[in-house]
């Protein structure tokens, strides 16, 4: 049996558009947006907690639980997106809770390497969503889930424990 070139090739860019059709689809998909940053309260009260979070749904309404909660405590609140990591100092907090989508079984790698830099990563809560394996980090309190629209409140009161063991 003869198989030709052509055929071989005509097969190959059929494959190589299907496998960049779904990666696309994939990405359009599961891609977390950008959070839009804002502050509640004095930067010149004692405690401050910062909030990195990428933006979606489950994500959004969790901030949104978690700033309602803590808003009209002596609490300075930063929401950043996860991108600008980077330009933060975690010794400026009393507490940071990040909220991130695991993605191809590991942290975004920002978050990554914020962990490695942090220098007291005790002070840090991550919600770390995913479909539904465990995301956990060692040596990192974290809470981790699938983003189940119904499971909000109850996410944002286990975050809500988790800063108030911080904040005493």
């Amino acid at each position: 049996m003869k198989v030709s070139w052509k055929k071989i090739i005509v097969i190959l860019i059929v494959l190589i558009i299907s496998i960049f059709g779904f990666l696309t689809w994939f990405k359009y998909t599961y891609s977390m947006g950008i959070a839009e940053p804002f502050e509640v309260n004095s930067p010149l009260l004692e405690q401050k907690i910062l909030i990195a979070t990428q933006s979606s749904e489950f994500k959004d309404k969790v901030v949104d639980g978690l700033v309602e909660r803590l808003k009209d405590r002596s609490i300075y609140l930063k929401v950043i997106d996860i991108s600008s990591l980077p330009k933060i100092e975690d010794d400026d907090f009393t507490a940071i809770v990040v909220l991130h989508n695991w993605e191809l079984q590991k942290p975004p790698e920002v978050i990554e390497q914020f962990l490695k830099q942090s220098k007291n990563t005790e002070k840090i809560v991550v919600l770390a969503t995913s479909g539904g394996s465990d995301t956990s980090m060692e040596g990192i309190e974290g809470i981790s889930g699938e983003s189940i629209i119904s499971e909000i409140p109850e996410k944002a009161d286990q975050l809500m424990s988790k800063l108030e063991q911080l904040l005493k």
